[in-house]
This record gives C-alpha cells, structure tokens and sequence, in this order.
C-alpha cells in the first residue's frame, strides 16, 4: 500500500516582509541611534557669511552693466574702466580692480619674492618629501610559449630632505618600505635630524628651533605635533612650498642624474649618497659664496650672514593687514591644474587675530580652523 505524500513545507529564510507597496505601519522597523563616537565624529559644515561689497551699489551697477554686455563685455580692468567712466566719470580704476577682485579670485601669485635670512645654523630647517624615479626592468612572460619582454617602467621612491636655511647643509633620507605613510616619515625625519648634527656636540648639539614645510599629511600628523612640542620645535606649515629645500632637491638631483649618466650600472642608492656628500662639501652655493660645509663652521658664521644680506631679496610688498580686513586664502595648485585655474579662494574670509611670534606676524581667519596663516597665504581684498 503505497503512503500517503505529504506536504513539503519549506522553510523561508528570515523573516517575511509585507509587499513594499502596502508596509504596514505597526511594522516599521524603529530608526537606530547613531553611535556617540560616530556623532561625535559629524560635525557641521561651516559656511562663511556672504561677504558684503564697499563699492558705492550705484557704481557698482555700472560697472557690472558694462563688463557682462554679452557684445562688447568681458574686457579688461582698465577697458571696463573706459567705459564706466564715459557714464559715470567719478568712477575710478581702483573701483573697478576692486569689483574685479571681489568678483573672482586671482590666478597668479603676487609679483615679487622675499627671502627669510636666519642669524645662525640650526635656526630653521626647511623639509620636503620628494620622489627619486628609477628604471625597473620588465621580466620575460612565457604563458603563451613565447618569449614577450614586458616593457620598462619607472618606479617612485619617496625620500625626505632636511636643509639648514642658513647653512645650506642638507641630508636626504630614503623613507622606509618605500612609502609616504607618517610613521616612515617620522622615522625618515628623525634620521635626517641626527645626520644634519642634531644630536652631536661637535656639530651643534641642538635641535633647530622651526621646521618649515608644506602641508604635507605625514608632516602634519599629531603624532609628529606632539613630537615638535616635546623638543620645543616650532613647526609653520605652509599652503605653498619650502622655497630653500625645494631648490636643494633640483641641485642634489642635477647632481646625482649626472653621475648616474656616466655610471648606469652603478647601485642608484649609493649614487645619491655621493650626489648629497657631493653638494654638502664641494658645491659653492651662489648665496653663502661657500660649501654648505664650511658655512656649518662657527668661524664663518659672520661672512656666511654678511652674504646672506648682500644676497637678500624683498621685491614684493603686501599691503598692512588688521583685524576686519577682508582676505581670499592661497590654495595649491594640483600637478594637473591648468594655468587659468585659481590660486587663491573663491570664498572670501574676514581677518578675525593677529598673533606675533618671534618677530613674525600671523593672521587668523574665519574659516573654522585653529591654524593661524602666514602673510603671503592671504590676498587682500579689503
């Protein structure tokens, strides 16, 4: 006698849901709170306030008029100016550069260079990360039973410098597991020190006083921070460039790329070694009229200053700035940025503090943000 089939039941995986058509209310899965560490973490995004022009409203019309005519418009200051100045004549030019500038942010640096002198070695260190490129021979691939020799390619090494602004004494330190992170800079920055004579009583004995470099992560990381309070180092970052080391990388690679030239089988690390003793004790730097290795020597402090004087440079003049004064914030370029892409914020911000230390003044914004800024980080607006 043949059973009687039974019903196969199924068993249905989690639980069953409503059709997303009709949810029922009473079913609605509660909103889950967000964790405290993570509520912590969303802060609100700050806005600046919409920054209030000083050109008189009637001139301002006029001119907006003029320089947004879709026929004869979008000229220069000093043609805007022509004609403005044909409808109203108490229209001046700087009114016009003054609209022009609160229109849009500038997209070049302004003219000029002003060099900072030091009194004495290990004053200010200037540091920098760079990238040595080397050749990698491609291996030969024998998956389709041919022989195929993959193309060359080049390989990027970080390396961190350290150069005394005064001196020009300079050491270059390969970063370690070829990476940027901040712990290997860190590392790398520490190795420097001790190579530029931080820690040696023959050489100085001392740390230096300021770090200058950009912004660079690994340069900023807390840790490092906490470091520089620690040792006492006043650390000033900048949005722009380490003008001193950035220069020292192109001579120690001009250096070193000449020499791998005619030593192409030679171990490029120990090339670059020779390329930094190299420049530390035969190259005459044009400013010290001396190697980095003998202005490092106390009894040529004084010519090595007298020098730095005569070689001086202050060609750019920033207008005074106080506390009210209305300031875009240099921003830098990427490496692909185009000419015509700004350099200076398209939001602009109010001067809220000034701060001097050691001589220097800083300036704070009302951007959200602790950091006090250099002046040429800022372009005056108003």
């Amino acid at each position: 006698m043949e059973s009687e089939a039974k019903p196969v039941k199924r068993r249905l995986r989690g639980k069953q849901t409503a059709p997303i058509s009709q949810p029922p209310a009473e079913e609605a899965a509660p909103l889950k709170k967000q964790p405290k560490n993570l509520r912590a973490r969303l802060k609100p995004v700050y806005v600046p306030k919409a920054h209030e022009s000083s050109i008189d409203p009637e001139k301002k019309e006029i001119i907006e008029k003029i320089y947004f005519d879709d026929r004869t418009g979008y000229r220069s200051v000093r043609d805007t100016w022509k004609k403005a100045r044909e409808i109203d004549p108490s229209i001046k030019l700087k009114d016009v550069s003054q609209w022009k500038a609160e229109l849009e942010p500038r997209k070049t640096q302004v003219s000029g260079y002003n060099s900072f002198i030091p009194v004495a070695p290990f004053q200010e260190f200037q540091v920098d990360l760079f990238f040595i490129s080397i050749p990698i021979k491609g291996k030969e691939s024998t998956e389709t039973g041919t022989k195929k020799k993959k193309k060359e390619r080049n390989k990027l090494f970080p390396a961190l410098i350290c150069v005394d602004t005064f001196s020009k004494y300079a050491s270059v330190v390969l970063t370690a597991a070829e990476s940027k992170h901040r712990y290997n800079v860190a590392a790398a920055l520490m190795e420097a020190l001790t190579e530029m004579g931080c820690y040696d009583e023959e050489k100085g004995g001392h740390i230096p006083e300021t770090i200058y470099s950009d912004s660079e992560g690994a340069l900023v990381s807390q840790e490092l921070q906490d470091w520089f309070k620690e040792q006492g180092i006043r650390h000033l970052t900048t949005l722009g460039h380490a003008p001193v080391a950035e220069r020292t990388i192109r001579t120690i690679k001009a250096i070193y790329d000449e020499r791998k030239k005619h030593n192409p089988n030679k171990d490029w690390k120990q090339i670059l070694k020779e390329a930094v003793v190299s420049y530390n004790e035969v190259h005459v730097h044009r400013a010290t009229k001396m190697t980095p290795d003998a202005a490092s020597e106390q009894h040529n402090q004084e010519e090595v200053r007298n020098n730095l004087e005569k070689t001086r440079v202050m060609t750019r003049k920033y207008p005074k700035l106080v506390k009210g004064n209305k300031v875009r914030l240099f921003r830098k370029k990427d490496a692909l940025d185009k000419e015509r892409v700004p350099l200076w914020s398209d939001t602009i911000y109010e001067v809220v503090e000034l701060k001097k230390d050691e001589g220097q003044t800083f300036y704070k914004i009302n951007n959200n943000k602790t950091k006090y800024y250099m002046r040429h980080e800022l372009l005056k607006i108003t």
